[in-house]
């Protein structure tokens, strides 16, 4: 088996596996995506990484044959998706530092991980204005503030990654949404576009 040269982004999981030893269906595509010969030129076998146990299976992914990170004279722009769901407000109130510390580095981990596997490249400095949406698909509702504040660790990955100069309302105009998803099936989307300064 050939490993393959993708210009395409990785866009969606035929069907979510359960890690066998974990049971979770929460997975980030990790490492080498390679052809699989007999479907033809659309799905590929990829590594998944299980966030929650880090068990790495292979699995058949489709392609987005558009590149996901694209820079024109509308500005730098990117959609991610990440098979997981950040802490809320009431997970995160009154815990150990370390845990918090711990679950920003987890999704500093994350996005950057997704992003090496998509190919979506960094901007070429860090963006002084943006419009990000933050989207959370999850079985359960959260109330207004709690969606809100699990995308914190989220957005502080951005700050981290160079893709933002700051997250301060100055620089990021940010709308968040929750959409319902199955039960073990939680995940987020960011959607970002620069907003270019005349």
């Amino acid at each position: 088996m050939q490993a393959c040269k993708l210009d395409v982004a990785i866009k969606v999981i035929v069907q979510p596996p359960e890690c066998p030893n974990c049971r979770s269906r929460s997975f980030n595509i990790h490492g080498k995506v390679e052809d699989i010969p007999e479907f033809g030129s659309e799905i590929f076998l990829a590594p998944l990484c299980c966030i929650e146990c880090c068990t790495v299976l292979r699995f058949p992914v489709t392609v987005d044959v558009l590149e996901n990170a694209v820079s024109n004279h509308n500005g730098y722009t990117f959609k991610l998706t990440i098979n997981a769901l950040p802490k809320t407000i009431n997970n995160t109130s009154g815990v150990h530092w370390a845990v918090i510390q711990k679950e920003s580095k987890k999704w500093l981990r994350l996005i950057k991980g997704q992003m090496i596997a998509e190919r979506i490249r960094l901007p070429d400095e860090p963006l002084k204005k943006v419009r990000i949406v933050y989207t959370r698909r999850s079985a359960r509702q959260l109330d207004q503030d709690n969606l809100t504040s699990s995308f914190k660790r989220v957005q502080d990955a951005l700050v981290k990654l160079s893709i933002l100069e700051d997250d301060n309302p100055q620089i990021v105009e940010a709308v968040y949404r929750w959409e319902k998803a199955p039960l073990n099936e939680g995940r987020i989307e960011i959607k970002l576009e620069e907003i270019l300064i005349k």
